[in-house]
């Protein structure tokens, strides 16, 4: 799958992993999109409205997500969900 040099270099790996990571949130945030397609499909679009809103959190978190593979950084992921 990967081609990893010989190479006991920390910093490496640890970038690598990073990598693997942001890409494995990527996948899921395309599963849940798909899922949600197919949903809105059998559905006739009778609960679209539900299926936006969790379309945009989802996308938010996966950039929460992302950001938090490369700094660190904790966001509030849904902070502001008390509004309509």
């Amino acid at each position: 799958m990967f081609d990893f040099p010989k190479t006991n270099d920390f910093a490496f790996v640890v970038n690598k992993s990073k990598e693997v990571a942001t890409s494995t949130v990527d996948f899921g945030n395309t599963i849940f999109n798909e899922s949600l397609k197919f949903f809105n499909e059998i559905t006739g679009k009778t609960f679209y409205t539900y299926t936006v809103k969790a379309a945009e959190a989802n996308e938010q978190a996966t950039e929460y997500a992302k950001e938090f593979i490369k700094t660190g950084t904790i966001k509030e992921i849904f902070a502001n969900s008390g509004k309509n």
